[in-house]
Formats: C-alpha cells, sequence, structure tokens
C-alpha cells in the first residue's frame, strides 16, 4: 500500500516502518497473550484478544486505504 501513494525513498520508508510494527507485533504479542492466559486460566479471553486485534487492523485498512 506505501507504494500506491508514495515513491522511491519514501515507499521503503513506509514498508520498513510497517515491517516493524508487524515485527513489534509478533514479539508482544505472545507475551500479552501469555498475561491474558495466566490472569483468566484459560486461552478463550486471549483468542477473544487477537481476533479484536485482526478485526480493528481490517476495519483500519478499510478506512484508510486511498481511493484508486
Amino acid at each position: 500500500m506505501p507504494s500506491m501513494f508514495l515513491t522511491g525513498a519514501a515507499a521503503a520508508s513506509g514498508i520498513a516502518l510497517i515491517n516493524s510494527i508487524g515485527n513489534l507485533g509478533g514479539y508482544v504479542g505472545p507475551f500479552i497473550v501469555g498475561w491474558i492466559k495466566q490472569s483468566t486460566d484459560s486461552f478463550e479471553m486471549a483468542l477473544y484478544f487477537l481476533a479484536a486485534c485482526a478485526a480493528l487492523s481490517a476495519i483500519i485498512n478499510v478506512f484508510h486505504h486511498p481511493d484508486p
């Protein structure tokens, strides 16, 4: 998506930012899931949390997608 409205170095920076945020989520996500599981003694709420994060990401993508 960054290459749709950015060019050159700005597009590379946008892609790098998206990748960095994804890597941060991959690092922090398991800690949050573990904390929720430990707090509730069940994976159910942790899976609801992951589903809510996926839904929020989809909603952000739909509303912030530039018109072609």
